[in-house]
């Protein structure tokens, strides 16, 4: 029989924060006592005020056993299944008038996964499906919703932050005479990020007399800590062995600014800002040793990136003859990703190694309805461009290798496949209006590209690079 050993974690965290129509205030204090006049007359503007909504979640899975039944024959599956989701919402109604020195409002949320398989089997027969399998399932969502009148004597800062860090290896070694080595990881993680100033049914209203900066981010890392810089390790030795290893990973990113029936005034800059930053590494390698061996290796990414920033029935106004309104949709994506596999020493092996990438990049800003947007000074609207006027940056390295060293090698070549797909664009809708004293700087495009791809297979007689 199969032996399956799990680990596991399920994580579920709600977190909402909901904050109504409030007076701030602080009253005069001196050498005379504090008279009911002074305690009713509610003094505005003295206070810096920071409301925040926070979700950090920590997780571990790791299973590590040996299994075994009778007979000379060894079986056994140790898989690390994580599962996280997480929902951070911050509410805040202003009412008539919240009016502080400066507002800072944030919904933050924090989601860190660990999960380690090991899978170490040695006998006649080894019968298992998988010696090593990690499952991850990551959906962290973070929600800021803002209403009501807002007056600031410097500056607004509205952010949803969401941020995902993920740490995942599948590692087998497998020795037998007649068997089979199958490792693989399977991870899907999403994060959204969504800041909402108005919603149609109430309005927005800020005023401010500094800087004002929105903002929906996300950031992905994906096995950058030391010891996880390969996702799947397996290996095969023995008579009669077939080492097939697997990654099937998939991520999704959305952040989103949305501002629908708001009026923004500000004596300073205005920042709109819906970014994503991946940092991921995917990389699977196999090794095996037989009479009769196989080594098989399949990588697959897919990459979703979505940044949106809407602008419905809204009107922007910048006081300050040297300050800019900028409105940037874009995402920093970095992919390393390979598929190395290596048959050394066999009678008649088979080697494969397969890359696929499927990657989805999508900017766009738009103002619809009864839009009007006007600075003093310049306008920015950037999709595919930082905020700070950088190129965003797309940086991807690609590679598939394979080594027969089989007597009798069957050729079976390494490969690549690249779709990417790239749309950037800025609407404006015939019923909204752009106005800048000096520039109206227009970008949509793809941003910075960095690729490098490869292919290579060798063998005893011969090597060639693709």
């Amino acid at each position: 029989g199969v032996i399956v050993n799990k680990a596991r974690t399920y994580n579920e965290m709600e977190t909402t924060l909901n904050v109504g129509a409030a007076n701030f205030y602080k009253t005069n204090v001196d050498d005379n006592p504090i008279t009911s006049q002074d305690e009713t007359n509610i003094q505005s503007g003295i206070t810096n005020l920071i409301i925040g909504a926070v979700n950090n979640t920590d997780s571990f899975a790791n299973i590590d056993e040996g299994s075994r039944t009778g007979g000379g024959v060894t079986s056994g599956s140790n898989f690390a299944q994580a599962n996280a989701n997480s929902n951070v919402t911050l509410n805040i109604d202003a009412g008539d008038k919240l009016h502080v020195n400066t507002l800072e409002l944030y919904a933050t949320n924090n989601e860190t996964i660990k999960a380690i398989a090991n899978g170490t089997n040695g006998s006649l027969v080894n019968v298992s499906p998988y010696a090593a399998k990690v499952e991850n399932n990551i959906t962290a969502t973070t929600n800021l919703n803002v209403v009501g009148n807002i007056e600031t004597e410097d500056y607004f800062i509205a952010q949803a932050l969401g941020k995902t860090t993920a740490n995942l290896k599948a590692d087998a070694m497998n020795a037998s005479v007649v068997g089979g080595s199958g490792t693989a990881v399977d991870s899907v993680i999403t994060t959204t990020s969504n800041v909402n100033i108005g919603n149609g049914t109430k309005q927005a209203n800020i005023t401010t007399g500094g800087d004002t900066v929105v903002e929906a981010e996300n950031t992905i890392n994906l096995n950058r800590a030391d010891g996880f810089d390969k996702m799947v390790l397996g290996n095969g030795y023995g008579g009669v062995t077939a080492s097939v290893a697997h990654i099937d990973n998939t991520v999704n990113s959305n952040a989103k600014v949305n501002l629908n029936s708001t009026n923004i005034l500000s004596a300073g800059e205005v920042d709109l800002i819906a970014h994503t930053n991946e940092d991921l590494r995917v990389n699977s390698y196999v090794y095996s040793t037989g009479v009769l061996n196989d080594s098989n290796n399949q990588v697959t990414n897919k990459v979703n990136n979505n940044e949106n920033i809407v602008l419905n029935n809204i009107k922007i106004r910048l006081t300050d003859a040297e300050s800019d309104l900028t409105i940037s949709a874009a995402d920093d994506l970095k992919l390393f990703t390979y598929s190395l596999s290596e048959t050394r020493i066999a009678v008649l092996g088979v080697t494969t190694s397969f890359v696929d990438n499927n990657l989805n990049r999508n900017n766009k800003i738009s103002l619809t309805g009864d839009s009007d947007i006007f600075s003093m000074q310049d306008i920015n609207l950037f999709a595919g461009k930082l905020v700070d006027g950088n190129l965003a940056k797309f940086d991807l390295d690609a590679e598939a290798t394979a080594f027969n060293g089989s007597i009798i090698p069957i050729p079976i070549n390494p490969k690549v496949t690249n779709n990417i797909s790239q749309s950037n664009s800025v609407e404006i809708g015939s019923g909204s209006e752009s106005t800048s004293v000096r520039h109206t700087n227009i970008y949509a495009d793809k941003g910075l590209e960095i690729s490098r791809i490869g292919a290579g297979a060798y063998n005893n007689y011969s090597s060639s690079q693709k």
